[in-house]
């Protein structure tokens, strides 16, 4: 069976009547039977029995996770402190080169 809409397509009002149409014609409609109208009345008006339970995640998993969480801000802090103490060398070795050069009385 062909598509009657495309995604994207606009129906005209008109296709859209017919298409009503031809359903109401070959679509009839049947009641339910009363078994399931009386089951689905006392499901939906019964006292809802259900407890949500929190699930707490295991011990070891949050062991895991702090130690991971230090371990990796440790290494982040190493690698600041290394970048600095770089940092610190190279201006002292500029600055130092920069410097002119002193007699020696010695000589």
């Amino acid at each position: 069976m062909r598509r009657l809409l495309r995604k994207g397509e606009n129906a005209h009002p008109q296709e859209m009547q017919d298409l009503e149409a031809r359903l109401q014609a070959a679509l009839v409609p049947i009641p339910p039977r009363p078994e399931f109208t009386q089951d689905l009345q006392r499901r939906l008006l019964q006292e809802n029995e259900l407890e949500v339970e929190k699930a707490e995640p295991p011990l070891a998993q949050g062991i895991l996770w702090t130690a991971a969480g230090l371990l990796s801000g440790a290494f982040i802090l190493a690698l600041i402190v290394r970048g600095v103490i770089a940092l610190v060398n190279a201006i002292r070795s500029i600055s130092t080169s920069k410097r002119p050069a002193t007699l020696n009385p010695m000589l």
